[in-house]
């Protein structure tokens, strides 16, 4: 039997899957050629969530005036999809449908964040017609024609019983409940037409320093779909590192696949590419643990401080639009990020991060002979940096380096530049700089003899 099979995937959830379907009452019979997720209705594989003909069962119609969202004929799609014939389809990446209802993809092409292409990019891999997300789709698992069995989910590009590196199962798929807005803190809760998913709640904005793309809040500095701006894109085999598409990556981070990640904290890389922490482990300095390290909080598998982290300021997933400081949105010094080179050899101008937006002050921390790691025991790292209203001191290292700065600049509307000519400077080798008109903080190692360490934060009044 011929069977055209369009599996349709976003970034974080299973949206459709439409077939040749059978009349209703067809017959049910096992077919193995039906991927993982789906169901075969009298000869034909379609997805029970999402088919108007076979909505949550095979047979069961919608009717006229209903689309299918998530098994159930209602009068409305779910956040994230629309309703093209029936059905809740998403138009980033369905070629039938392709950034409309009605933009149907030539032969050839694939569609790729809403457009038609003749290859796919933002980190997808192009199997068949579909551009799809091999990390966590059940079809095409790890590689193209790879189908989990039925009862398990891909996760991390592997098929398993449960999902690991922080997402949860829900039903066959493992999702980002922080941000799905179809799986918005949990499972079964859907966000309503026009509203986002941020931090695990439904609303019209995103939090925490995403930014609203569709009815996604996405971090535009390292999503390959959306790379410093909505829509923009990778090309195929690059990364978004810092809001910009290359092939390497930027300030500290490492390339897994097509994303750049810090491996120090990151559950599904965690140490290495593809070393994925267990469920209920947490990944810290590079290793998958049981609990975190004093003073750090287990959220979401990923060990943070929640003294200073706005996107669980105080406990997990409570986001700050402004500055976290002692645990409490508000006004304060706000953690930007930290930086490191060896003395391997001289390094570039590498961005540690950018200022948040309404940020009136900033301070740097500068240490040579020792590098700077967020993830030890610390205030942020290995040093402390104690910051007042004009002024800030640092500690030595635990290795009683001398060498080091701790400089506040008042005024964020002009440029700033750290190196052997700032006036009492008593590093020669590690610079740190500030460009006022995009607000990226970036530093650069001039010695192939020395290892140097930053740490940045910012004031938000």
């Amino acid at each position: 039997m011929n069977r055209r099979l369009l599996a349709v995937l976003s970034p974080l959830a299973v949206l459709l899957v439409l077939g040749a379907c059978s009349p209703a009452g067809g017959s049910l019979a096992s077919d193995p050629d039906c991927p993982a997720g789906t169901t075969d209705c009298n000869g034909s594989c379609v997805v029970t969530d999402f088919d108007p003909l076979h909505c949550g069962a095979c047979g069961s119609a919608c009717d006229s005036d209903k689309v299918c969202a998530a098994g159930v004929c209602s009068s409305g799609c779910p956040s994230g999809t629309f309703a093209c014939s029936g059905s809740c389809v998403d138009t980033a990446n369905n070629p039938l449908h392709c950034g409309t209802c009605d933009t149907v993809c030539a032969a050839g092409e694939v569609c790729s964040s809403g457009q038609c292409a003749s290859s796919c990019g933002g980190g997808t891999t192009e199997c068949g017609e579909l551009c799809i997300d091999s990390n966590i789709d059940p079809a095409n698992c790890g590689a193209c024609g790879t189908k989990c069995a039925a009862g398990e989910v891909c996760s991390a590009g592997s098929c398993g019983l449960e999902c690991v590196g922080g997402p949860t199962k829900c039903g066959d798929l493992c999702v980002n409940t922080d941000l799905d807005p179809a799986h918005c803190g949990q499972c079964d809760t859907a966000c309503a037409m026009g509203e986002v998913c941020s931090a695990g709640s439904c609303g019209i904005e995103c939090l925490g320093g995403s930014t609203k793309c569709g009815n996604f809040c996405v971090d535009t500095n390292n999503d390959p779909a959306n790379c410093g701006t909505c829509s923009n894109a990778c090309a195929s085999g690059e990364v978004c590192s810092s809001g910009s598409c290359g092939i390497a990556c930027l300030g500290g981070s490492t390339k897994c696949g097509n994303f750049c990640v810090d491996t120090n904290n990151d559950p599904s890389n965690c140490g290495t590419c593809s070393n994925t922490c267990a469920s209920g482990e947490v990944c810290s300095s590079g290793s998958c643990l049981l609990q975190c390290p004093a003073g750090q909080t287990n959220c979401s598998g990923t060990c943070t401080n929640t003294d200073y982290d706005p996107n669980n300021c105080g406990s997990c997933a409570n986001v700050c639009t402004g500055a976290c400081t002692a645990g409490t949105c508000g006004s304060g010094w706000q953690f930007v990020g930290v930086g490191n080179s060896t003395y391997a050899g001289t390094v570039s101008s590498t961005p540690i991060g950018t200022l948040p937006l309404g940020a009136t002050k900033v301070a740097f921390g500068v240490w040579a002979a020792e590098s700077e790691d967020y993830n030890v025991t610390g205030d942020q790292g290995n040093y402390t940096m104690t910051l007042g209203a004009a002024s800030c001191t640092r500690s030595d290292a635990p290795w009683s380096s001398v060498e080091g700065e701790c400089i506040v600049v008042l005024n964020t509307a002009v440029d700033f530049l750290y190196d052997n000519n700032y006036p009492n400077s008593t590093i020669s080798e590690c610079d740190i700089s500030f460009t006022a008109s995009s607000g990226v903080i970036a530093f650069a190692d001039t010695s192939s003899s020395e290892d140097c360490g930053y740490a940045v934060y910012a004031y938000v009044p």
